[in-house]
């Protein structure tokens, strides 16, 4: 027991110097990588070492599935939580709830592109092998209301009508929602709430310390899992694939059991790129009529770029298309006064990750590396241009956007 804190417990005391063996070891996974090397890397990397620890608590340990709510602000944020290359265009949300009890979800379908939700017994905290998907869920495919409104049952048994699966030896599942808009002007966020419908007494609001040593565990399980499968991975696995920097993978990251949260109806095509100041690369695209399609960069680290007051993302409804059909994007330093440029924001490294949901073919992007003086030589003669002033009122319109979506 700690001389100075006589009233901690031993277990208590144990559980917490294991808690700080932990967090040292995701600290020296981090600053061990040879991504750290770099000055502007290792800076990020500060920032994600931080943010992992406040996601930690946000995620294993603040849950109270009696008690349950959707979150989203905690989960991911445009300019917080940034860990693991969250998507722009989505507003991502969960509900943690017991496989013992049973909830109802309900609200009102919005005018947004897509609303996807999954059932999982575990968001990273248990062992990998004990992670399991229950199942996937279409919004659009349940029975709604004419007035857009629903009302689902979530348990572990089976029942009639709109029904998501939990894991009754799970305390806490997890409902992981994807809203993903196209239109950020126009396209508003789905009303969705949840509440426990059982006759099962809530347990006490407060984690005895049994409990709160068991979800110290899970923090650290978190943390190392989000580091070394996502945080340290993701670039050199895209080069290994791709067979070098600034050309995609062809294989498609997909739903698999290392990646249990990502969801089956989407394609991911993954580049890993190194631009210099004056390097360009040139994205072209063949959408496959999909659903839904985006484009978004992350830092070598696989925190999302900036989005909010940067234009490092585009999707269907904002890229414009070239006369072909095709779309091609920049990615650049530099504003080269292209509509479709995206901006790493200094990040030598990183990603581009372009993301096809219920696409209705194979499509695998190209991409080349130009010098950014020679870009215009490299481009189609009536490529979409934009002024420096409409620049700036497009991304004050893109600040906006975002401001509405999460109610800053």
């Amino acid at each position: 027991m700690t001389p100075n804190a006589p009233h901690i417990s031993a277990a208590m005391e144990q559980a917490w110097q294991t808690y700080l063996s932990g967090l040292e070891e995701v600290r020296r996974l981090i600053f061990g990588h040879h991504f750290a090397e770099g000055q502007r890397e290792r800076n990020e990397a500060h920032y994600l070492f931080h943010q992992i620890q406040a996601a930690a608590f946000n995620l294993t340990i603040a849950p109270r599935p009696d008690y349950p709510r959707f979150y989203a602000h905690t989960l991911f944020d445009p300019v917080t939580y940034t860990f693991i290359g969250p998507n722009p265009d989505f507003l991502y949300s969960a509900a943690y709830l017991d496989g013992r009890r049973r909830y109802r979800i309900w609200g009102r379908r919005s005018n947004s592109r897509m609303v996807l939700m999954q059932s999982l017994n575990s968001y990273f905290t248990l062992p990998p092998e004990q992670m399991k998907l229950l199942g996937n869920y279409d919004l659009d495919s349940l029975n709604l209301g004419a007035d857009g409104s629903f009302e689902i049952i979530a348990s572990a048994t089976p029942c009639a009508g709109n029904w998501i699966r939990l894991d009754p030896d799970s305390d806490r599942n997890v409902v992981f929602v994807r809203e993903a808009f196209g239109d950020w002007d126009n396209e508003l966020r789905t009303a969705m709430h949840v509440e426990a419908i059982d006759d099962i007494p809530p347990r006490t609001m407060v984690h005895d310390e049994a409990e709160m040593i068991r979800r110290l565990e899970h923090a650290v399980r978190f943390m190392r899992y989000c580091i070394t499968v996502y945080s340290m991975k993701v670039v050199e696995d895209v080069v290994a694939l791709a067979g070098g920097w600034n050309c995609f993978a062809v294989p498609k990251f997909n739903a698999t059991h290392a990646h249990a949260a990502a969801n089956p109806e989407a394609t991911y095509n993954v580049l890993a790129y190194d631009i210099g100041p004056d390097e360009a690369l040139i994205l072209e695209l063949d959408p496959p009529n999909p659903k839904y399609w985006g484009i978004q960069l992350t830092d070598c680290w696989d925190q999302t770029i900036d989005y909010t007051y940067h234009s490092s993302s585009l999707n269907q409804s904002q890229a414009r298309v070239d006369a072909d059909g095709k779309i091609r994007a920049v990615v650049c330093h530099r504003d080269p006064g292209i509509h479709n440029w995206l901006t790493p924001v200094d990040s030598r490294k990183g990603t581009v990750v372009v993301r096809w949901y219920f696409a209705q073919r194979i499509s695998t992007p190209s991409a080349r590396s130009v010098p950014f003086a020679e870009l215009g030589r490299h481009l189609p003669d009536r490529t979409a241009t934009i002024a420096p002033e409409e620049r700036r009122a497009a991304l004050q319109k893109r600040r906006r956007a975002i401001e509405r979506r999460y109610n800053y």
